[in-house]
């Protein structure tokens, strides 16, 4: 919902054909997967502290599927697979709309939104990783 209020905002907007393309849905997709990924896996010590167990690596873990180590592995392989399919998707999406300034911002703001929510456990206290997580090294 943010990227599409940002896309309104960046008069991004993108038509009916391409929004049905399979291309960008699975690219939308694929942004929800990173995003899930990345919050079990960084949302691990407050879920831990709360007894959160909605996360991908918690549920794993709780129903007994696979012990915490294998669980946090499995999610960390997904981040990865999520990521590249991501990847292939934005590519393939932009090049078979090259030259619709309307896509290419939109991409940017949906891949850029995701750039925003690490900063979100950086800075957002709840996530217990204020002084744990290194952004930037220097």
């Amino acid at each position: 919902i943010v990227t599409e209020y940002v896309a309104i905002l960046r008069d991004a907007i993108l038509p009916a054909y391409v929004r049905s393309d399979v291309l960008f849905s699975v690219a939308r997709n694929k942004v929800s997967d990173v995003e899930l990924a990345a919050n079990a896996i960084l949302g691990l010590h407050r879920d831990i502290k709360l007894g959160q167990t909605d996360s991908s690596i918690m549920y794993d873990v709780t129903s007994g599927r696979l012990p915490l180590q294998a669980a946090i592995e499995k999610t960390y392989q997904d981040l990865l697979d999520a990521m590249q399919d991501l990847k292939l998707a934005t590519d393939k999406l932009l090049e078979v709309y090259e030259g619709d300034e309307n896509v290419v911002k939109y991409v940017h703001i949906m891949v850029g939104g995701m750039d925003g929510m690490l900063y979100c456990y950086k800075f957002w206290q709840r996530y217990g990783l204020a002084d744990k997580l290194t952004l930037f090294e220097k």
